[in-house]
């Protein structure tokens, strides 16, 4: 396939994608103001409307984070940046592109980035104050305990 109809094809499951979120969370908030104008009955209903106006709003955000990421990708190939990593500019992988069409970088940068991150926050160890010289730490020995 040649690398125009490729990204042709992303384009539209990009659009397609984009109009979905859309109608999501365009659904997603009239229920949610729906659910505030609704008289509720007791105690019961109102904690348990509570957790569901809840959980849809975490899944909105992160419905909306997609989005944002889509509108991004959908301007690279509007400038003809489409599958270039936005870090070190090398081509990314058609595969990872058909895993995730909004991706920015590719699997290298990705994974340099991931490593960067885990480093500045530190392992669990380091987070939770435990013992950082490896004889005190706990030994894990399944076997002793069958």
């Amino acid at each position: 396939m040649k690398r125009s109809d490729f990204v042709r094809m992303m384009q539209q499951r990009l659009t397609q994608r984009r109009q979905e979120l859309r109608r999501y969370l365009a659904g997603e908030v009239n229920e949610l103001r729906d659910s505030v104008q609704s008289g509720v009955g007791d105690e019961i209903d109102v904690s348990v409307d509570s957790e569901h106006a809840a959980m849809r709003s975490q899944l909105a955000d992160f419905e909306s984070r997609e989005l944002k990421q889509i509108d991004a990708a959908l301007e690279r190939v509007e400038i003809g940046r489409y599958g270039k990593c936005d870090t070190c500019d090398s081509s990314i992988g058609t595969e990872r592109l058909r895993a995730v069409p909004y991706v920015a970088d590719c699997i290298e940068c990705a994974r340099k980035a991931e490593r960067v991150s885990n480093r500045s926050r530190g392992s669990a160890w380091d987070r939770y104050g435990m013992p950082t010289d490896e004889e005190s730490r706990p030994k894990a020995n399944y076997m002793s305990e069958m």
